[in-house]
C-alpha cells in the first residue's frame, strides 16, 4: 500500500492525503519548506518535512546545503502591532457573532436583552455592562470557543491568517486544542490588571506574551520563503 501524506499549509490549514511525488513536486515549487509539518501514513504523527529521509534529495536540489534542513530555517516573531491588528479584526468578528447569537440563547437561557444605550456617555455604558453580566459571560465563552478550534485547530484565527501570522509551540510545532485552551485563560491574566501581561510581548526579542510562555506557544510570521496559498487541493 502506498504512503500517503498531509500537510500543514501557509494559511495554518490542513491538507491531503497526498502522495510522496507530489510532496517532492512542491518542494521543487517553493510551497513546501523544511519547517512544513507533515503527517506521514508510516509514523502517524506530525514532523517537520526536513526531518523526512524521502525529502531530503528534494530540499538539496532547491536548498543551499546548510538551510536544507528544519534546524536552519528560522522562525521570525510576529511584530507587536501585526498581532494587535489581527487581535482587533478578531475581537470585532467574535462580538459580532456573538451578538448576532445572543438573542437566541438568551430566549433559551430566559434571559432579558437589555438595549443598548442611546448615548455615549460612560456612567450609561458602565450600567448597561452590569445589567448584562450573562452577556458578557456569553461573549467570552465565544471567545474561548473561537480560540481553541482556530488555534488549536488550524494553527491561526481568521485574524491571524489575514495577518500572515500563526501560533506554533515554542520548537515550531503544531499547537493542539489543550495548549490552545491554556492559551486563552493565559491571555485572560495578562488582561488584568491593566493588560500588564502583554509588556513581556514588548520587552522579550522573541515577542511571547505572558500567555505564551504559560502555554509554551509563540506567535510567527509566515515564513518569507513559504507562499500562503494553499499548497495542496489547487490554487
Amino acid at each position: 500500500m502506498e504512503m500517503t501524506y498531509k500537510m500543514i499549509g501557509g494559511d495554518g490549514q490542513e491538507y491531503g492525503p497526498t502522495t510522496l511525488a507530489e510532496l517532492e513536486a512542491w518542494v521543487l515549487d517553493g510551497r513546501l519548506l523544511p519547517a512544513t509539518l507533515v503527517w506521514s501514513s508510516e509514523t502517524g504523527r506530525w514532523t517537520e518535512a526536513g526531518r523526512l529521509p524521502e525529502l531530503t534529495g528534494s530540499f538539496e536540489r532547491v536548498l543551499p546545503a546548510d538551510k536544507a534542513t528544519v534546524n536552519a530555517v528560522e522562525m521570525v516573531p510576529a511584530g507587536a502591532w501585526r498581532r494587535f491588528g489581527a487581535f482587533v479584526a478578531d475581537i470585532l468578528l467574535i462580538y459580532l457573532l456573538g451578538s448576532l447569537l445572543w438573542p437566541v440563547v438568551a430566549a433559551w437561557w430566559g434571559v432579558e436583552v437589555k438595549p443598548a444605550p442611546e448615548g455615549g456617555k460612560l456612567d450609561d455604558v458602565l450600567e448597561f455592562a452590569r445589567q448584562n453580566n450573562p452577556l458578557l459571560f456569553f461573549l467570552q465563552v465565544c471567545r474561548l470557543c473561537f480560540e481553541v478550534v482556530f488555534v488549536g485547530g488550524f494553527g491561526a484565527t481568521p485574524g491571524k491568517m489575514m495577518a500572515g501570522i500563526r501560533v506554533v509551540t515554542s520548537d515550531g510545532g503544531r499547537v493542539g486544542y489543550l495548549a490552545a485552551a491554556m492559551r486563552f485563560f493565559g491571555r485572560l491574566f495578562c488582561e488584568l490588571p491593566f493588560n500588564l501581561g502583554y509588556l513581556t510581548l514588548l520587552l522579550r526579542t522573541d515577542r511571547r506574551g505572558l500567555h505564551d510562555l504559560l502555554s509554551g506557544t509563540a506567535v510567527v510570521r509566515v515564513h518569507p520563503g513559504q507562499k500562503t496559498r494553499p499548497a495542496l487541493g489547487g490554487e
